[in-house]
């Protein structure tokens, strides 16, 4: 009995150990899921600037290198949606209390349920109005399983909601109705994902013609360049996966109409897909939103930036282009005129009858000739001809009276030196014996 007892005690402990270090482990789990849980619930009093305009939200702020991204509620469509903005724009930021978070996620969680369920029934309607509407197809037309869903599902209560997740232990029906579903909305989505490409287009036309007709840019235009192209490579990319979607939901109804999916495997594809739809869902919102916001920025960016010329500077140019054309040939200027008539004024008796001799040979050679010459001289080049000829009378002139004037000097100098040549000559033939 002793040695039974001794050889039970140390297998005791070791499992009163196990058992106590398991229970640690568990409590070192909950406490930091507790931490995580509420670190996860955070909010702040955000006020920012989102493409030119100030806007105060409540949501989480997380910190980028030099950028804040900041997700955000959307309580006209009632999704979530994320936006990055630079340290610049981040104006203010102060943390709420615990409760007040917790009553905003309540509401919030509130307000996409209700949400949901208005858009499962507004497409119950749609479904039991194309099923009363659409007249009866051949069952061996090519496409039948996809477009004609089974009699229950069209006449069954309210289904439940995208989100709840399938049970393992749904039946065949229950999946091929859960597909049909999911369908509809993969084609509302396309529908909603085509329109949005078409305003991410739109605020990239305009965004062109405001730079076409601008001088310059700014900060604003800057971002909501970036941003409309980055929106519009979202949409292109959430629509080439809608459509994977509804290829992937038709492969599917097709696998279930041939048996060649096992029934067991079906719950978890199905829901796989549904997951992968909701997720496109959940894309598409959050683009709404931000393209709306682009389009509201467009409106904030105004008139193209046009630089102004002031008047000074045009009336001075003006001017140089007046002096630049106006430049014909002209007769010589006034003040030439004046000086060759005081050298006229000022020259000897024997100069004004060398001029008029020469003017009296000038008139005979020209004979009748210089009345026409004066009347045609309204021209510029007949002006310049007389301009000439008048040039040369002055220089003929000129030459004239500096011949006369050097020899008249020369005369002067040479009776000079005579007198001087005399006197000393006199001068030796006194002082001789």
């Amino acid at each position: 009995m002793c040695s039974l007892a001794s050889w039970h005690e140390p297998k005791a402990c070791r499992v009163l150990f196990l058992l106590l270090l398991f229970s640690m482990v568990l409590n070192g789990v909950a406490s930091a899921q507790d931490s995580a849980d509420s670190d996860a619930v955070v909010l702040e009093e955000v006020r920012f600037l989102l493409f030119g305009r100030e806007r105060q939200e409540i949501g989480q702020v997380q910190l980028l290198d030099e950028q804040y991204r900041i997700q955000l509620f959307d309580s006209g469509i009632s999704t979530y949606y994320s936006v990055t903005i630079s340290s610049e724009d981040l104006l203010a930021s102060t943390p709420i209390t615990a409760e007040r978070a917790a009553s905003v996620l309540q509401e919030r969680a509130s307000l996409i349920v209700a949400r949901s369920v208005l858009r499962e029934a507004r497409r119950k309607e749609r479904r039991e109005r194309a099923a009363t509407e659409r007249p009866k197809e051949a069952p061996d037309r090519p496409g039948a399983a996809l477009d004609s869903p089974p009699r229950s599902r069209a006449v069954s209560s309210v289904p439940g909601l995208l989100s709840d997740p399938v049970s393992s232990g749904s039946s065949l029906e229950e999946s091929n109705e859960l597909l049909h579903r999911l369908n509809q909305v993969c084609e509302e989505l396309l529908q909603r994902s085509a329109d949005l490409l078409e305003i991410g287009r739109g605020c990239k036309e305009s965004l062109r013609t405001w730079r076409s007709a601008s001088d310059g840019n700014n900060r604003l235009f800057s971002n909501l360049r970036e941003e409309s192209f980055s929106l519009v490579e979202q949409t292109a990319t959430i629509t080439g996966r809608i459509q994977a979607r509804i290829k992937e939901i038709g492969w599917t109804i097709t696998q279930i109409k041939t048996k060649e999916l096992r029934s067991r495997d079906l719950p978890d594809h199905v829901d796989g897909i549904r997951r992968r739809v909701l997720q496109c869902e959940k894309t598409v919102d959050s683009l709404e939103v931000l393209l709306s916001a682009c389009a509201d920025g467009l409106k904030v960016l105004g008139d193209p930036i046009v630089k102004t010329i002031e008047p000074e500077v045009q009336q001075d140019s003006s001017v140089v282009r007046e002096a630049v054309v106006r430049e014909p040939s002209r007769p010589a200027p006034s003040s030439a005129r004046s000086e060759t008539q005081v050298v006229r004024s000022v020259r000897s008796p024997d100069e004004s009858s060398l001029a008029t001799t020469a003017a009296k040979k000038a008139t005979r050679a020209s004979g009748n000739k210089t009345p026409r010459v004066i009347e045609e001289t309204d021209t510029a080049e007949d002006i310049d001809a007389v301009a000439s000829s008048e040039s040369e009378e002055e220089s003929l002139t000129d030459s004239n009276s500096g011949s006369v004037s050097g020899g008249f000097t020369t005369l002067l100098i040479g009776g000079i030196l005579g007198a001087l040549l005399v006197l000393l000559l006199t001068k030796v033939l006194r002082s001789l014996p």
